[in-house]
């Protein structure tokens, strides 16, 4: 079982700490005593990701040349652009493109990377992990560190999505100690 992970006392599937209950059962974990959060702990786990105050997402296609997505994503000063096949149902998103992912893109070329005819689709990061907006910040924190992502998206009740960065959770914290 990973670092930071509890088995669920009736089916043994892997549950972040401080889950009020299974995802796999349904069994309530706080009545058979597996976690009691206090303090911020509390609040990260009971506050949705819906809660938090996301900005703007930079949504592109599949098609869209690499190079508008680099304009977007520096005109609205965000860090991770989402990706869409238009000719899919929602929820349609098939993948983000991220600063790191433009710069891995880079560095696997030996510094050599030109995005002149690039498109979107050919450089994102396919089928990328996202969370619900009903998930419990803590959730959401678990995925990103899990991941390693400093954004992860946001699917909503109608199969949308809007991204989520670790700025936005911090900044919704700061805001409670200030």
């Amino acid at each position: 079982m990973g670092s930071g992970l509890s088995a669920c006392p009736s089916c043994g599937a892997e549950i972040v700490p401080g889950e009020e209950t299974c995802p796999e059962c349904g069994s309530d974990l706080y009545e058979v005593g597996v976690h009691a959060p206090s303090g911020m702990e509390a609040r990260l786990l009971k506050e949705k990701v819906k809660n938090l105050p996301l900005k703007a997402t930079v949504a592109v296609t599949t098609d869209t040349p690499l190079s508008e997505v680099v304009r977007l994503m520096k005109d609205s000063g965000v860090g991770c652009a989402l990706v869409y096949d238009p000719s899919r149902p929602l929820p349609n998103l098939t993948g983000v493109i991220s600063d790191r992912t433009l710069l891995r893109g880079v560095e696997e070329k030996g510094g050599r990377f030109s995005i002149e005819g690039v498109k979107a689709g050919a450089i994102q990061k396919k089928n990328p992990d996202t969370v619900s907006e009903d998930d419990p910040i803590a959730f959401a924190l678990y995925k990103m560190n899990h991941g390693r992502y400093r954004h992860i998206p946001v699917i909503d009740g109608d199969g949308k999505a809007r991204i989520l960065s670790v700025r936005d959770i911090l900044a919704y914290f700061a805001q409670g100690l200030a």
